[in-house]
């Protein structure tokens, strides 16, 4: 068995690389952890954390640098449809946004025929999402947007870029393995593509955090085909996740489709 000091010099030799740098201590210690409970071999440790950051990290992201957001500087000058112009650039880089550029119109205005009232968008695991806010603006009008994801230097950088804009958006950290960050229930939470990655590292994760959430409303979506286009069944076999999840939760529910992604819409019942 590996001892705490060992885990940790594994943990530091991950976040000395490039492709995971970006990432918290916290939270590659805690995939660590999780490896060190099935394998036995340090090198075995190594290797299937680097996997499973991979797996629910790496494959979705396209490489980043600052230099990404340098077209951000002035845009507090930009009418929202050249806003867009500059957020489609940034969006087309993170593999989950790129799927959705094609019907991003469709999905904003389908999220407000269903939650009109929407004040505030608290947006779980958000990865690029934030650079979607022009569109989600142009539907349900210039909302609060609070973005939280597990990268800490790209929610750094994308809080910076806001803020040069004027906008009520902000991005912070938050590994909700350590918990929810802090909302109420007139928020409405955001879970897109997220629950897959959870599982993949902990089995039952989800109903933990589905029961932590105090928000009235909030939007779970699940892609409908793979990263490499299949089409495997994922809408059946989600729609049965999502059931056994929200059983006995008293939830109003109705989804949307769309070509690569379902989206559903959770409201409590009154």
């Amino acid at each position: 068995m590996a001892t705490s000091t060992e885990l940790t010099e594994i943990t530091g030799r991950i976040i000395k690389s490039k492709k995971y740098s970006h990432l918290s201590q916290q939270t590659i210690h805690r995939i660590v952890e999780w490896a060190a409970v099935r394998f036995n071999k340090l090198k075995e440790i190594e290797d299937n954390s680097r996997k499973k950051l991979h797996q629910v990290y790496g494959a979705y992201m396209q490489v980043y640098t600052p230099k990404v957001f340098s077209e951000f500087t002035g845009a507090g000058d930009l009418n929202n449809d050249d806003l867009k112009t500059v957020c489609k650039n940034i969006l087309l880089r993170h593999n989950s946004t790129k799927e959705r550029m094609g019907f991003i119109d469709d999905f904003y205005a389908a999220i407000h025929s269903a939650i009109p009232s929407a004040q505030k968008i608290i947006d779980i695991g958000c990865g690029f999402n934030p650079f979607s806010y022009p569109w989600l603006a142009t539907h349900l009008g210039q909302i609060e947007y609070a973005g939280f994801d597990i990268d800490v230097l790209l929610t750094e950088m994308m809080n910076n870029a806001w803020k040069q804009v004027g906008l009520p958006v902000s991005v912070q950290y938050n590994d909700v393995f350590f918990g929810l960050p802090g909302h109420t229930e007139n928020d409405v939470l955001f879970f897109l593509k997220f629950f897959p990655c959870l599982e993949q590292q902990e089995k039952g994760i989800s109903a933990k955090i589905f029961n932590a959430v105090k928000s009235n409303a909030f939007v779970v979506s699940f892609p409908s085909v793979s990263l490499t286009g299949k089409n495997k069944g994922m809408r059946e076999n989600y729609d049965g996740f999502l059931n056994q999840l929200t059983a006995g939760m008293n939830l109003h529910s109705e989804y949307f489709d769309f070509p690569t992604e379902r989206v559903y819409i959770l409201k409590r019942a009154k």
